[in-house]
């Protein structure tokens, strides 16, 4: 007889074999135990529920990034940005961040014109956190298996020897990948990749395949437009303006729970004269009662503090 039972964290070792036969989950084991255990102490008072037949879990619904309670307070979703391509505009970048207490993870190459120095990089991290972005930016869906595992593994080494610590997360350039590409980018060590696809407010099944929630740009009116037409904005505000875009996601975020996650490249903020915007999009996102502010890597790698 199936029964339908509460999960705790004592039901992980019965619940994951579920996850670990199925062919969309890549996600290393040990990674998704931290989010199931007591990452985020539960508002619930079970982390989901499990289907059980004659002591087997033959299915498991789950609350993870869902309502939760961290340190007595409530949280609806998590709030993500990533930056790319480390280029000296960065710096600006950084110091709005860190004036409305926003967390970010900074994709870097090793080499691009007009990059950060080796300090600024230092210095970054001691802020917000560091990802590898390959050494020299190629679409690795168009070169060898062997120059994109030595740019993939090779920005990770670079990195970890700048900065004397683990380097966890990876950004496809262009946001291209593929099978190999992303099997290199798990081999490699990383324990996510991000790419440049919007996708809902959830995590995605594949961490190699990571989506975004809004690009910071207008330079792509068909992503725009998947965006705007993915979330039933129907406001032409948000489709013709990255700005108004940004703002009515944060508002469906905050309606329906979940991870909200902007991307782009402080670069195009200098060459369109759109920190003003930037800011003010900030401002609006920040200091919300029951949003988490989170880097990429925080997903899988801390507690939220």
């Amino acid at each position: 007889m199936v029964t339908l039972e509460k999960v705790t964290v004592d039901s992980f070792e019965k619940v994951f074999p579920l996850f670990e036969d199925s062919s969309e989950l890549i996600i290393p084991k040990k990674y998704f135990q931290r989010l199931f255990t007591k990452y985020w102490d539960e508002q619930e008072d079970c982390l989901g529920y499990m289907l059980v037949n004659e002591d087997k879990v033959v299915g498991y619904l789950g609350y993870i990034f869902s309502k939760r309670m961290c340190n007595n307070k409530s949280y609806k979703f998590c709030n993500l940005t990533s930056w790319d391509d480390g280029t000296i505009t960065d710096l600006k970048l950084a110091e709005l961040l860190e004036k409305y207490g926003i967390k970010a993870t900074f994709y870097l190459p090793k080499f691009i014109d007009n990059s950060l120095q080796r300090k600024d990089i230092i210095a970054i991290d001691q802020k917000f956190e560091i990802g590898a972005h390959t050494l020299s930016q190629p679409d690795l869906t168009k070169v060898s298996l062997s120059e994109a595992k030595k740019e993939i593994k090779d920005s990770k080494e670079y990195l970890e020897e700048l900065l004397g610590h683990s380097v966890a997360m990876f950004c496809y350039p262009y946001g291209t990948h593929n099978k190999d590409v992303r099997e290199i980018a798990r081999s490699s060590g990383f324990i996510a990749a991000r790419t440049a696809e919007p996708g809902g407010l959830d995590l995605p099944k594949d961490p190699y395949q990571w989506h975004i929630t809004l690009f910071a740009s207008n330079n792509s009116p068909l992503m725009a437009l998947k965006i705007w037409w993915r979330f039933h904005l129907w406001k032409p505000g948000a489709l013709l303006d990255w700005e108004n875009r940004a703002k009515s996601l944060f508002d469906l975020a905050l309606e329906k729970g979940g991870i909200y996650h902007i991307y782009g490249h402080s670069a195009e903020f200098g060459r369109t004269n759109e920190w003003d915007k930037l800011e003010r999009m900030f401002k609006y996102i920040s200091n919300r009662d029951g949003v988490k502010y989170m880097t990429n890597g925080e997903i899988f790698e801390h507690s939220p503090g």
